[in-house]
């Protein structure tokens, strides 16, 4: 497992846990963009750097049912399964991309369930469909520092593409938004 997992995964792990005590649904949005040659740079939505205090008090207002964390804990159970074991193929990135978009279709205010769609094409490099899933997390209501997360990981992909620009302008906006950023 390598160190991104390993923190994404106890991220992810914590956020399940503040989704179990916290309260107040917000709904989202959407969005997409492309990593191509040309083109397809996509603005990132404007987010304030706020304080630690502020971000808790956001999270604490979600109220997430009972089914919306049984059906995130599911297709987290079956990501990091095969992360565990690093079984990562096409079909198994798929699989799991859809099950995090299952949990979107029916809970359409967990953020963190978008960010991991990403994640699941981004394990085997699929980043066109990572770049399309981050966009989408990007422009949902919830919590900061799950759409921060998505705008450090477009600024990779578009690292990768050869994008300079718009890379450091999603890891800047990804700062803004969660300081504590790595």
């Amino acid at each position: 497992m390598t160190n991104n997992t390993k923190i994404a995964t106890m991220m992810f792990g914590a956020a399940l846990s503040a989704l179990v005590a916290c309260g107040g649904a917000q709904k989202s949005g959407g969005g997409s963009g492309s990593v191509g040659k040309s083109g397809g740079d996509v603005a990132p939505p404007d987010i304030k750097k706020t304080d630690d205090v502020t971000q808790v008090a956001k999270v604490a207002k979600r109220e997430v049912s009972k089914d919306a964390k049984a059906d995130y804990a599911a297709a987290l159970a079956f990501f990091n399964d095969n992360d565990k074991d690093g079984k990562w193929s096409e079909s198994a990135c798929r699989g799991a991309a859809d099950k995090f978009k299952s949990v979107v279709n029916e809970h359409s205010d967990i953020v963190e369930a978008q960010f991991m769609v990403g994640l699941s094409f981004e394990r085997c490099g699929l980043l066109g469909d990572a770049e399309k899933a981050y966009q989408t997390a990007t422009q949902m209501k919830g919590d900061a520092n799950k759409i921060a997360m998505a705008m450090s990981n477009l600024g990779e992909i578009y690292y990768k593409a050869g994008k300079l620009d718009a890379a450091k302008t999603q890891w800047d906006n990804a700062i803004k938004a969660n300081g504590k950023l790595v």
